[in-house]
Protein backbone atom coordinates (compact mmCIF):
# COMPACT_ATOMS: atom_id res chain seq x y z
CA UNK A 1 0.00 0.00 0.00
CA UNK A 2 1.28 3.18 -1.37
CA UNK A 3 -1.91 5.18 -0.47
CA UNK A 4 -1.39 7.65 2.95
CA UNK A 5 -3.97 9.99 2.00
CA UNK A 6 -7.45 10.00 5.11
CA UNK A 7 -10.61 11.11 4.69
CA UNK A 8 -12.84 12.05 8.18
CA UNK A 9 -15.84 9.89 8.36
CA UNK A 10 -18.66 10.23 10.36
CA UNK A 11 -18.40 8.18 13.39
CA UNK A 12 -20.96 5.48 15.06
CA UNK A 13 -18.98 5.93 18.56
CA UNK A 14 -19.70 7.82 21.90
CA UNK A 15 -17.03 10.83 22.05
CA UNK A 16 -16.62 11.54 18.47
CA UNK A 17 -17.93 13.26 16.18
CA UNK A 18 -15.88 12.11 13.28
CA UNK A 19 -12.77 10.05 12.95
CA UNK A 20 -9.88 10.49 10.47
CA UNK A 21 -9.22 7.10 8.70
CA UNK A 22 -6.41 6.56 6.19
CA UNK A 23 -8.09 5.92 2.32
CA UNK A 24 -6.84 2.36 1.91
CA UNK A 25 -8.78 0.88 4.36
CA UNK A 26 -12.18 2.73 3.41
CA UNK A 27 -11.72 1.95 -0.24
CA UNK A 28 -10.20 -2.09 0.47
CA UNK A 29 -13.74 -4.04 -0.68
CA UNK A 30 -12.84 -6.24 2.75
CA UNK A 31 -10.46 -5.78 5.65
CA UNK A 32 -8.60 -8.10 8.04
CA UNK A 33 -7.58 -6.75 11.26
CA UNK A 34 -4.07 -8.67 12.06
CA UNK A 35 -2.98 -8.29 15.54
CA UNK A 36 -0.04 -9.16 17.71
CA UNK A 37 -0.76 -10.44 21.07
CA UNK A 38 1.32 -8.04 23.38
CA UNK A 39 1.65 -6.62 26.61
CA UNK A 40 1.39 -2.74 26.39
CA UNK A 41 2.64 -0.11 28.86
CA UNK A 42 -0.27 1.97 28.26
CA UNK A 43 -3.23 -0.17 27.95
CA UNK A 44 -1.66 -3.50 29.46
CA UNK A 45 -2.42 -5.58 26.70
CA UNK A 46 -3.07 -4.80 22.85
CA UNK A 47 -4.63 -7.09 20.55
CA UNK A 48 -7.62 -6.73 18.21
CA UNK A 49 -9.10 -3.73 19.34
CA UNK A 50 -6.07 -1.90 20.11
CA UNK A 51 -4.51 -2.36 16.29
CA UNK A 52 -7.48 -0.64 15.20
CA UNK A 53 -5.90 2.29 16.06
CA UNK A 54 -3.76 1.93 13.18
CA UNK A 55 -5.93 3.16 10.38
CA UNK A 56 -5.62 6.55 11.79
CA UNK A 57 -3.21 8.02 9.80
CA UNK A 58 0.53 8.40 10.81
CA UNK A 59 1.78 10.45 13.40
CA UNK A 60 -1.66 11.63 13.85
CA UNK A 61 -2.35 8.82 16.00
CA UNK A 62 0.33 11.21 18.74
CA UNK A 63 -2.06 14.07 18.14
CA UNK A 64 -4.77 11.65 19.80
CA UNK A 65 -2.59 10.52 22.76
CA UNK A 66 -2.35 14.09 23.75
CA UNK A 67 -6.21 14.77 23.18
CA UNK A 68 -7.52 11.75 25.09
CA UNK A 69 -5.22 11.74 28.10
CA UNK A 70 -7.18 9.23 30.66
CA UNK A 71 -6.95 6.09 29.79
CA UNK A 72 -10.44 5.90 30.26
CA UNK A 73 -11.02 8.41 27.27
CA UNK A 74 -8.48 6.41 25.03
CA UNK A 75 -10.72 3.38 25.73
CA UNK A 76 -13.59 5.37 24.31
CA UNK A 77 -11.71 6.53 21.66
CA UNK A 78 -10.60 3.14 20.40
CA UNK A 79 -14.02 1.60 20.71
CA UNK A 80 -15.24 4.76 18.66
CA UNK A 81 -12.85 3.62 16.08
CA UNK A 82 -14.15 0.13 16.39
CA UNK A 83 -17.83 0.59 16.53
CA UNK A 84 -17.50 3.03 13.36
CA UNK A 85 -15.22 -0.05 11.59
CA UNK A 86 -17.33 -2.75 12.28
CA UNK A 87 -19.10 -3.21 9.28
CA UNK A 88 -15.93 -2.89 7.57
CA UNK A 89 -13.74 -5.50 8.74
CA UNK A 90 -14.48 -9.11 8.63
CA UNK A 91 -12.76 -10.71 11.10
CA UNK A 92 -10.15 -10.47 13.48
CA UNK A 93 -7.39 -12.76 13.98
CA UNK A 94 -4.39 -12.13 16.66
CA UNK A 95 -1.20 -13.42 15.86
CA UNK A 96 -0.19 -15.23 19.90
CA UNK A 97 2.63 -18.21 18.30
CA UNK A 98 5.07 -15.80 20.00
CA UNK A 99 3.58 -13.22 21.79
CA UNK A 100 5.19 -10.26 24.13
CA UNK A 101 5.38 -9.53 27.84
CA UNK A 102 6.69 -6.94 29.57
CA UNK A 103 7.26 -3.34 28.17
CA UNK A 104 5.42 -3.69 24.99
CA UNK A 105 4.46 -2.91 22.19
CA UNK A 106 7.86 -2.35 21.70
CA UNK A 107 10.73 -3.11 24.60
CA UNK A 108 9.18 -6.17 25.86
CA UNK A 109 10.32 -9.77 25.95
CA UNK A 110 9.27 -12.49 23.47
CA UNK A 111 7.22 -15.38 25.28
CA UNK A 112 5.92 -18.00 23.22
CA UNK A 113 2.23 -18.73 23.34
CA UNK A 114 1.83 -20.92 20.72
CA UNK A 115 -1.76 -20.35 19.40
CA UNK A 116 -3.76 -17.91 16.85
CA UNK A 117 -7.05 -16.89 17.78
CA UNK A 118 -9.83 -15.54 15.40
CA UNK A 119 -12.90 -14.55 15.51
CA UNK A 120 -15.90 -11.70 13.86
CA UNK A 121 -16.12 -10.20 17.58
CA UNK A 122 -12.96 -8.09 18.82
CA UNK A 123 -13.91 -7.72 22.38
CA UNK A 124 -14.87 -10.61 22.61
CA UNK A 125 -11.85 -12.56 20.81
CA UNK A 126 -9.73 -9.67 22.93
CA UNK A 127 -11.03 -11.06 26.44
CA UNK A 128 -10.21 -14.96 25.37
CA UNK A 129 -6.84 -13.89 24.69
CA UNK A 130 -6.15 -11.65 28.16
CA UNK A 131 -7.50 -15.07 29.88
CA UNK A 132 -4.05 -17.10 28.42
CA UNK A 133 -1.71 -13.93 29.85
CA UNK A 134 -3.48 -13.26 33.17
CA UNK A 135 -6.80 -12.43 35.11
CA UNK A 136 -9.27 -10.92 32.34
CA UNK A 137 -10.34 -8.58 35.55
CA UNK A 138 -6.64 -7.38 35.33
CA UNK A 139 -7.07 -5.66 31.40
CA UNK A 140 -8.98 -2.37 31.60
CA UNK A 141 -10.06 -2.95 27.84
CA UNK A 142 -12.45 -5.52 29.86
CA UNK A 143 -13.90 -3.02 32.19
CA UNK A 144 -14.26 -0.17 29.82
CA UNK A 145 -15.79 -2.36 27.36
CA UNK A 146 -18.06 -4.00 29.48
CA UNK A 147 -19.02 -0.66 31.01
CA UNK A 148 -20.29 0.61 27.70
CA UNK A 149 -21.93 -2.86 26.43
CA UNK A 150 -19.74 -3.93 23.86
CA UNK A 151 -18.55 -6.91 25.76
CA UNK A 152 -20.31 -9.78 27.13
CA UNK A 153 -17.93 -12.25 28.39
CA UNK A 154 -20.97 -14.83 29.77
CA UNK A 155 -22.10 -15.49 26.14
CA UNK A 156 -18.43 -15.58 24.06
CA UNK A 157 -18.65 -19.08 22.55
CA UNK A 158 -15.05 -20.82 22.43
CA UNK A 159 -14.36 -23.59 19.95
CA UNK A 160 -11.24 -25.20 20.74
CA UNK A 161 -9.36 -26.13 24.06
CA UNK A 162 -7.25 -23.50 25.47
CA UNK A 163 -7.18 -23.89 29.04
CA UNK A 164 -3.78 -25.73 28.62
CA UNK A 165 -2.42 -23.05 26.57
CA UNK A 166 -2.77 -20.74 29.68
CA UNK A 167 0.57 -18.78 31.01
CA UNK A 168 1.15 -15.91 33.33
CA UNK A 169 2.64 -13.05 31.33
CA UNK A 170 4.64 -10.42 32.89
CA UNK A 171 2.70 -7.27 32.47
CA UNK A 172 2.93 -4.01 33.24
CA UNK A 173 0.99 -2.35 36.21
CA UNK A 174 -1.69 -0.08 35.29
CA UNK A 175 -1.97 3.72 34.73
CA UNK A 176 -4.60 5.79 36.69
CA UNK A 177 -6.51 8.06 34.82
CA UNK A 178 -4.44 11.70 35.05
CA UNK A 179 -7.64 13.40 36.51
CA UNK A 180 -8.71 11.07 39.36
CA UNK A 181 -5.91 13.39 41.68
CA UNK A 182 -7.90 17.04 40.51
CA UNK A 183 -10.02 16.74 43.71
CA UNK A 184 -7.23 17.19 45.60
CA UNK A 185 -5.02 20.63 46.35
CA UNK A 186 -2.01 20.80 43.77
CA UNK A 187 0.43 19.80 45.87
CA UNK A 188 -0.67 16.88 47.30
CA UNK A 189 -2.29 15.80 43.23
CA UNK A 190 1.17 16.26 42.11
CA UNK A 191 2.76 13.84 44.79
CA UNK A 192 -0.03 11.45 44.89
CA UNK A 193 0.57 11.29 40.97
CA UNK A 194 3.89 11.00 41.03
CA UNK A 195 3.96 8.19 44.14
CA UNK A 196 1.33 5.97 42.47
CA UNK A 197 1.69 6.39 38.49
CA UNK A 198 4.50 4.86 36.31
CA UNK A 199 7.08 6.67 34.11
CA UNK A 200 9.49 6.54 31.66
CA UNK A 201 12.97 7.13 32.41
CA UNK A 202 15.94 7.42 30.55
CA UNK A 203 19.92 6.21 31.37
CA UNK A 204 21.19 9.84 30.18
CA UNK A 205 24.94 7.57 29.64
CA UNK A 206 22.87 5.43 27.25
CA UNK A 207 20.43 8.20 24.90
CA UNK A 208 22.05 9.11 21.59
CA UNK A 209 20.55 12.12 21.18
CA UNK A 210 18.24 11.37 18.11
CA UNK A 211 15.50 13.29 19.26
CA UNK A 212 13.06 10.77 17.85
CA UNK A 213 10.99 11.22 21.80
CA UNK A 214 11.14 14.53 21.93
CA UNK A 215 9.66 14.89 18.44
CA UNK A 216 6.70 13.30 18.98
CA UNK A 217 6.16 13.83 22.29
CA UNK A 218 2.26 14.72 22.72
CA UNK A 219 2.78 17.46 25.48
CA UNK A 220 6.54 18.56 24.87
CA UNK A 221 7.83 16.83 27.87
CA UNK A 222 11.06 15.94 26.72
CA UNK A 223 13.88 18.93 26.35
CA UNK A 224 16.71 18.17 24.06
CA UNK A 225 18.78 21.48 24.74
CA UNK A 226 21.88 19.29 26.94
CA UNK A 227 21.89 16.85 23.81
CA UNK A 228 20.41 13.90 25.49
CA UNK A 229 16.39 13.37 26.30
CA UNK A 230 15.37 15.43 29.97
CA UNK A 231 12.13 14.68 31.09
CA UNK A 232 9.31 17.37 32.44
CA UNK A 233 7.51 14.47 34.74
CA UNK A 234 5.02 17.43 35.48
CA UNK A 235 4.39 17.84 32.04
CA UNK A 236 4.33 13.76 31.27
CA UNK A 237 0.96 12.49 30.34
CA UNK A 238 2.69 8.80 30.49
CA UNK A 239 1.19 7.41 27.20
CA UNK A 240 4.68 6.06 26.42
CA UNK A 241 5.04 7.27 22.67
CA UNK A 242 8.64 7.67 23.49
CA UNK A 243 9.09 4.35 25.00
CA UNK A 244 7.97 3.23 21.92
CA UNK A 245 9.42 5.45 19.50
CA UNK A 246 12.88 4.92 20.88
CA UNK A 247 15.07 2.89 18.37
CA UNK A 248 17.28 2.41 20.46
CA UNK A 249 15.38 1.11 23.24
CA UNK A 250 17.02 2.64 25.97
CA UNK A 251 13.55 4.11 27.81
CA UNK A 252 12.62 2.26 30.72
CA UNK A 253 9.53 2.05 32.69
CA UNK A 254 9.66 2.60 35.88
CA UNK A 255 7.18 1.86 39.11
CA UNK A 256 7.36 4.05 41.88
CA UNK A 257 6.70 2.96 45.30
CA UNK A 258 3.28 3.47 45.51
CA UNK A 259 2.52 1.74 42.44
CA UNK A 260 4.46 -1.54 43.99
CA UNK A 261 2.57 -1.47 47.29
CA UNK A 262 -1.06 -1.29 45.56
CA UNK A 263 0.23 -3.93 42.72
CA UNK A 264 1.34 -5.86 45.86
CA UNK A 265 -2.24 -5.48 47.94
CA UNK A 266 -4.06 -6.36 44.68
CA UNK A 267 -2.69 -9.78 43.94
Amino acid sequence: NDDFTSTFIPSLGKITKEIEVTNSVLSADVVFNLAKLKTHTLTRYTGAVKNLFGVIPGLKKVNVHGEYQEISRFFDYLFDITETLKDKIAFHIIDGVVGMEGEGPTAGDPRTLGCILGGIAPFAIDFVATSLIGETADFPQNKYATERGLLFADEIEVVGEIESLKQKFEIPASRSDTNIFNKYPKFMAKFARNFTTTYPKIKKSECKGCKKCAEHCPPKAIDMSSGVAVFDYDKCIRCFCCQELCPYEVIKIKKPLGAKILSRKKK
